[in-house]
Order: C-alpha cells, then sequence, then structure tokens
C-alpha cells in the first residue's frame, strides 16, 4: 500500500498529457486563457471520473489489506480493528465454542464497507462522466 498510488499517478499524468496535447486545449491557450482555467475547465472533469474510480477501489483494497494483516496478528493490537477483533476472536477460539457474534458482524462490516465505496463510486462516476449512458 505505500506504492499503491505510484501507478495511479503514473495513468493520472499520462492522461493529463493526452489532455494537454488536444485541440481544444491548444486553442484555449492561444485564445489567452490562464493555465488555472485551462486545468479547472478542460482537464479536471477529464481526470475526475479516473480519480473517483481509483478511491472507489484502493479505499476498499486498503480496508480488506488492513484487516487481512490485523487477523494474522501483524496489526497493531491496541488499536481495535476489525481485523484485530478477528484476530482476537481467532486467538481466543470464538468459532468452537460458537460465539459467532465475535465474527460475523466484523466480517460483514468489513463486506459492507467496501461495498458502500464501489456504489460510491459507480454513483457519482454517473454524476461527474456525463457520456456515460445509464439504461
Amino acid at each position: 500500500m505505500i506504492f499503491g498510488w505510484v501507478g495511479i499517478a503514473k495513468v493520472s499524468r499520462s492522461m493529463a498529457l493526452q489532455i494537454k496535447i488536444k485541440g481544444y486545449v491548444e486553442a484555449s491557450k492561444m485564445m489567452g486563457q490562464k493555465n488555472s482555467t485551462i486545468i479547472l475547465r478542460h482537464m479536471i472533469p477529464q481526470l475526475l471520473p479516473y480519480a473517483l474510480a481509483s478511491v472507489a477501489i484502493s479505499v476498499p483494497a486498503a480496508i480488506t489489506t488492513e484487516a487481512g494483516l490485523s487477523f494474522l496478528g501483524l496489526g497493531d493490537p491496541t488499536f481495535p480493528t476489525w481485523g484485530q477483533i478477528l484476530n482476537d476472536a481467532n486467538v481466543y477460539g470464538a468459532a468452537p465454542r460458537g460465539l459467532w457474534w465475535w465474527i460475523v458482524p466484523p466480517g460483514i462490516m468489513i463486506a459492507i464497507t467496501g461495498l458502500a465505496f464501489v456504489f460510491m463510486g459507480s454513483a457519482l462516476d454517473a454524476i461527474v462522466n456525463p457520456k456515460l449512458k445509464r439504461q
């Protein structure tokens, strides 16, 4: 997760460079528009759907990664997380003892949170990407 931003940055940069050489951006420069205006009016609206999709995928991935590491005992034991709760349930033998309430709620919350980010990303993509046709 430390270097997860590198791929997103590379793709964003290449998209920005492609947008920069478009005819309407060059025409805006020739008309004397400021760089900030060109960025706000032409570049950001085209980069925003990609950025939102990246966030919608990256946040659930980070949550499940943290939960998985904490479940394996590699997280901070003093910081309460869903993965730490699952680790405690495993250590104290919740499954063999039938203590399902130690296992099911954290697992459901991890799934709900991940799905919530994916659904929010999809909804925001429909808002910021007018070319996307919904049927």
